[in-house]
C-alpha cells in the first residue's frame, strides 16, 4: 500500500544520497560490474545509467520477478527487449543462489572468467567480479578501488532497538562497529578502507507510533586498498 507519494521538479533518488555515489561514478577500470541487490523497480539502477555507469556493466537482483516487472512498466521498457538491464531473482542467503566463499585477495583471485550478465540465472558465476556490491564480501573483486556501499538502519551506539512490529527488536550497528566487523572480519585487517556515518532520519510513519523516538540511517562504504 501506497501511503504517499510525492513528485518534486528535484527529484532525489537514495543512491545519489550516499556519500559513496560519486566514487562509484569515477571506477575507471574497463568492465567494473554494479550489482544492485535489493533493487526492487530498479530506480536507483537507473539513476546510474542515466548518470554515467555503463548499462553493459549493471545487474539486478531482488527477490521476486514481480518486482522487476513493475520496474518495467514503470520506466516504460519492453520485457525482454535488448539492452534491457539484467535481473535475477533470488534470496541472497539462499546457497543456490548465492553460495558464500571467502573473500578473493590479491594472492588468491578468482580463476573464472567474467561471465555474460544477460545469460546469468543465480550470482554464484559473479564471485571475486564485483566492483560493486551491497554487503556481500564474498563478490567483491580484490582489485583496488573495488567497493561495496549501502545504507541501512543504524545507531549511534551498536545494540538493538524496537521495530515497528510489537515485541520484535532490531540489532544495528555502530560506525565502529560496523568498521570493525568489514575491517578485520570479513577481510584481512588493514586491506580495506572504511566509511561510515549515522544520520538522523526524519520517519513521519514511525513518529505516529513513537512520537519522542529518534531513528538513524548508518551510510557507509568499503573499498579494497
Amino acid at each position: 500500500m501506497l501511503r504517499s507519494f510525492r513528485l518534486t521538479s528535484e527529484p532525489r533518488l537514495k543512491i545519489s544520497r550516499l556519500p559513496a555515489y560519486p566514487q562509484l561514478l569515477k571506477l575507471e577500470r574497463s568492465g567494473a560490474i554494479l550489482l544492485d541487490v535489493g533493487c526492487c523497480f530498479g530506480n536507483d539502477i537507473y539513476k546510474a545509467v542515466a548518470d554515467g555507469y555503463p548499462l553493459e556493466n549493471v545487474v539486478t537482483t531482488d527477490l521476486h520477478q514481480g518486482f522487476w516487472d513493475a520496474g518495467l512498466k514503470l520506466f516504460k521498457r519492453t520485457p525482454g527487449a535488448e539492452g534491457n538491464i539484467p535481473f535475477i531473482a533470488g534470496d541472497v542467503f539462499d546457497p543456490q543462489n548465492l553460495e558464500g566463499v571467502p573473500v578473493f585477495t590479491t594472492a588468491s583471485p578468482p580463476r573464472t572468467p567474467k561471465p555474460v550478465l544477460k545469460d546469468l540465472t543465480s550470482l554464484n558465476p559473479l564471485r571475486g567480479h564485483l566492483q560493486l556490491a551491497r554487503a556481500l564480501g564474498c563478490l567483491l573483486s580484490p582489485e583496488s578501488g573495488s567497493m561495496v556501499f549501502g545504507q541501512h538502519g543504524g545507531m549511534p551506539q551498536k545494540g538493538s532497538r524496537e521495530t515497528i512490529l510489537p515485541g520484535h527488536f532490531m540489532f544495528c550497528h555502530s560506525p565502529e562497529s560496523w568498521t570493525e566487523l568489514w575491517d578485520g572480519m570479513v577481510f584481512e585487517k588493514g586491506t580495506v578502507k572504511v566509511e561510515a556515518e549515522i544520520v538522523v532520519v526524519d520517519r513521519e510513519d514511525f513518529k505516529r507510533i513513537w512520537p519522542k523516538a529518534t531513528y538513524y540511517w548508518l551510510n557507509w562504504s568499503v573499498t579494497m586498498l
